[in-house]
């Protein structure tokens, strides 16, 4: 019996893998999975993300703060995506194989035929003595409930502290 990638290999279909769902990939495959059900495009598309969730960056300082709800900044995929024609596969990469047209995953191998990369940046921290350990990054959903976290602290200790000078150190 033929597997299902067998027999859309022989109908010419392609397997189009999008490599993170942040900004660009979401872009990506939102655009491909339009063109695929408007008939303009025959392919398998996948998304492949280390996140279950899309994260709103732009919005990430605002669930400090709380002005706006946590579930607002941070969303599900699944809810995102037309998964009746995309699958999401939740992965880290490991490599990409560009002569064999694979790319290794925390979860095996995935075959494809046109690669978007759109994995990311890393955030760089200038070499200054001190503060790494010091600063509250804003890159990640985790990051943000840090620095509310830390705020919340804060802002407790300011209200035990015995003078006007100890409450505005804080």
């Amino acid at each position: 019996m033929e597997t299902t990638t067998a027999m859309a290999e022989k109908k010419g279909v392609k397997k189009i893998v999008v490599l993170g769902a942040g900004y660009a990939g979401l872009r990506a495959i939102l655009d491909l999975a339009a063109s695929y059900r408007r008939g303009a495009l025959k392919a398998e598309l996948t998304l492949i993300d280390r996140s279950p969730c899309h994260q709103i960056i732009t919005w990430l300082h605002l669930t400090v703060t709380e002005a706006v709800p946590a579930h607002v900044a941070y969303l599900p995929l699944r809810q995102l995506i037309p998964t009746d024609v995309v699958t999401v596969m939740q992965a880290n990469v490991e490599a990409i194989a560009p002569n064999t047209h694979t790319v290794l995953t925390s979860r095996g191998e995935v075959r494809f035929d046109r690669l978007v990369v759109a994995l990311g940046s890393e955030t760089t921290v200038p070499p200054i003595p001190g503060l790494v350990e010091h600063i509250f990054p804003l890159r990640w959903w985790s990051d943000a409930e840090r620095l509310r976290q830390h705020i919340r602290q804060q802002f407790a200790l300011a209200g035990k502290a015995p003078s006007q000078t100890e409450r505005r150190s804080r």
